[in-house]
């Protein structure tokens, strides 16, 4: 068998045996030919949601969210290190970076997808949507800030391979993180307007 496949076949029996197959094999059939290891894949799929909306058989939003939790920064960074052939120093630096902003903020990486493209204008001030978090105690919050990625890069594509930069957008979304000594979960993300509405739960 060629290294290439063996590869494969370990990346699927692995996210196949920790996570389930639900979104597994879609994240393994995108990501065969990207080089990133299994662990990887792990993190992205228990930290990522996503939901297509539909109207009478009719696609009216489709969403897919990543929550950069501290294992999930810290499963990327990993990655990102191995790809880059990083030294540990380079690591912690990183590392204590990523845990340094996540004191300001608590952040979802967002694909979102509308067939009208007119809609899909979460980061315009007059959006249609609205959007929210709701923690464990029902607690809603707005975001501090919505910004569209649009320096969509080989490496964002590869770490994030449900992006599909000539059908949807990318958006960072920004929450006021927990307080000290809140868990991070149970929360849902909502998207909501006239054109559908849309949760995300953690």
């Amino acid at each position: 068998m060629k290294p290439k496949k063996r590869w494969r076949l370990a990346a699927f029996f692995v996210l196949v045996v920790f996570c389930g197959c639900g979104e597994v094999r879609e994240y393994v059939d995108m990501a065969a030919d990207r080089d990133l290891s299994p662990a990887y894949f792990q993190a992205l799929n228990a930290w990522t949601r996503e939901q297509t909306v539909y109207s009478q058989f009719e696609t009216r939003i489709r969403v897919v969210a990543t929550l950069q939790s501290p294992e999930f920064r810290k499963a990327y960074v990993q990655e990102y290190a191995r790809n880059h052939d990083w030294g540990q120093e380079s690591i912690r630096m990183r590392e204590e970076a990523g845990e340094s902003t996540a004191r300001d903020f608590l952040e979802f990486k967002l694909y979102v997808y509308t067939p009208e493209k007119t809609d899909n204008d979460f980061d315009g001030p007059l959006s249609i949507w609205t959007v929210f978090l709701v923690d464990g105690q029902g607690r809603k919050t707005t975001p501090r800030e919505i910004r569209r990625i649009d320096d969509l890069t080989a490496t964002t594509l590869a770490f994030y391979p449900y992006v599909r930069p000539y059908y949807g957008i990318f958006y960072s979304v920004k929450f006021q993180p927990p307080a000290e000594g809140e868990a991070l979960i149970p929360l849902r993300l909502v998207l909501t307007s006239v054109k559908g509405r849309a949760e995300l739960a953690w």
